[in-house]
């Protein structure tokens, strides 16, 4: 028996319409969507905040270098190189690790926008965007960090230096001239000799200098031989530190007035004991000063008669040199007076204070210590 054939089947009209979508129209989507995505990508790109974004990395990478760029800040000509990057580190706190910076939008207009950068929500700084000469290829505008406002850059920090004549003081590497000199001819305040007339004072310099970055690095030399040292003399001071040279004198020095000083004490010394004569002494000191006032009238008739005497342990020390006619010298020494089987020991202590005269080195004054 012979089969029947089957009727073929019609492809129905929902199946083409379902191909016809998929092979047309969902390629065209797919392409409308990339276009819309390239276009909201252009536009998140031309967005100001992006470009703010890339201002405040440069304070959350703590780029000091590019940031130094934009401080107004015109340099002290004794500044350190580095002071800027130092006063802005400390300035925007890039010594805290933790700092937090973070940007806070303010209202602007279509040529310029304005960001504040706080750090932990304090105020530091503001970025200040415009629009780039480009756009982009759907004329978006393009914006970028023209300025970085940063608080004015100031100087508070100041020294106030006590100056031996003859020493050279320098500032950060750099010698001060007669700009910073205050006073030329200041009263050098030594106890040794106050006491004298103003013109046989010796006397030293002053120097100031404000309105640096940092704290400076200070030096001093002599101009010829000798050594000198810098302390600190006020150490409660704020903004103005105030030191003090202290210039120590030279072999020279030492080697031939310091004979003088050696001389001065022992007869001093054996005046007192009744074993030198004023007369012997006055030689060595400077007639009209405290010291030569004060033993011209000076009775040693007290001191008892005793068979010998002898110095032992016999030291000088502190040479210290105010200018070229002034120095200080310590001595220190053990007296040894021996009375009969007695033997007294008196050890002694001073503080000489000479003055360059017409007859060369001469005592002015003596401090015992």
């Amino acid at each position: 028996m012979r089969e029947k054939a089957r009727p073929r089947k019609r492809r129905s009209w929902f199946s083409i319409l379902v191909c016809f979508l998929f092979l047309f129209l969902v390629p065209l989507e797919i392409g409308g969507l990339r276009e819309l995505w390239d276009f909201l990508e252009e536009y998140q790109l031309s967005l100001p905040e992006n470009a703010a974004q890339k201002g405040l990395e440069l304070f959350q990478k703590r780029e000091i270098e590019t940031l130094s760029r934009f401080a107004e800040y015109t340099p002290h000509p004794l500044d350190r190189v580095s002071s800027l990057d130092g006063w802005l580190e400390d300035y925007l706190g890039f010594y805290d690790g933790d700092a937090e910076y973070t940007l806070i939008p303010r209202t602007g207009t279509s040529s310029q926008k304005r960001y504040v950068v706080a750090r932990d929500g304090v105020k530091i700084a503001e970025l200040l965007l415009t629009p780039t000469a480009g756009e982009t290829k759907r004329g978006f505008p393009l914006w970028e960090v023209s300025d970085i406002d940063i608080a004015p850059v100031s100087g508070r920090c100041g020294v106030e230096i006590i100056v031996p004549q003859g020493v050279e003081v320098t500032v950060n590497g750099i010698p001060l001239d007669a700009e910073y000199l205050v006073e030329n001819a200041l009263p050098a305040e030594v106890s040794g000799y106050q006491e004298m007339p103003p013109e046989l004072q010796p006397t030293v310099m002053k120097y100031r200098v404000e309105g640096l970055l940092e704290p400076p690095e200070l030096s001093a030399r002599s101009k010829g031989d000798g050594s000198c040292v810098i302390e600190e003399i006020d150490p409660e001071g704020e903004n103005l530190s105030r030191y003090q040279v202290t210039h120590f004198a030279g072999d020279s020095l030492r080697e031939t007035a310091g004979l003088k000083a050696e001389y001065t004490a022992q007869l001093y010394a054996r005046f007192i004991t009744k074993d030198a004569q004023l007369e012997a002494l006055l030689p060595y000191l400077l007639q009209g000063g405290p010291l030569y006032n004060q033993l011209y009238g000076f009775s040693n008739a007290w001191y008892i008669d005793h068979d010998s005497y002898e110095f032992q342990d016999f030291e000088m020390s502190r040479f210290i040199l105010y200018d070229g006619s002034h120095f200080s010298c310590d001595v220190d020494f053990n007296y040894i007076i021996r009375m009969g089987n007695q033997v007294y020991e008196y050890p002694s202590a001073y503080t000489l204070y000479f003055v360059n005269s017409a007859e060369g080195w001469q005592a002015a004054a003596l401090e015992i210590r």
